[in-house]
């Protein structure tokens, strides 16, 4: 388990090319306290682990109220437990794909066609 910042992908890229699950958390989620910041509407820290279950337990460990000095953080902020929702459950689940992501001259075509064939 670890912690990354987040600001344009920074835990979740490496996370990807390293086979393991990276979350970039709601903004204000996880207090930034303590972090130097690089730009705070930007900004996020969240976990890094090996499997969706432990990711979920650190964010549980991460999440919430801190201390008062992360301006971002609502005074009223509830931490679910993340945990606890991972049912595995997926019924009524949408996934939005956007069209003009695809067919860019620097897209692959072999993975556009994947794609979209699976809608």
């Amino acid at each position: 388990m670890a912690t990354g910042g987040d600001q344009g992908g920074s835990i979740r890229i490496p996370a990807a090319a390293c086979g393991i699950v990276g979350l970039k958390p709601t903004y204000g989620l996880v207090p930034y306290t303590g972090i130097m910041p690089i730009e705070f509407t930007l900004d996020h820290t969240g976990p890094m682990a090996r499997t969706v279950y432990d990711t979920a337990l650190m964010l549980e460990a991460m999440a919430g109220y801190d201390d008062g000095l992360d301006p971002r953080q609502p005074r009223d902020l509830k931490v679910k437990e993340y945990t606890a929702l991972l049912t595995g459950k997926i019924e009524n689940l949408k996934i939005g794909i956007l069209k003009e992501g695809f067919g860019l001259e620097s897209s692959e075509e072999d993975v556009d066609k994947m794609v979209e064939g699976s809608r």
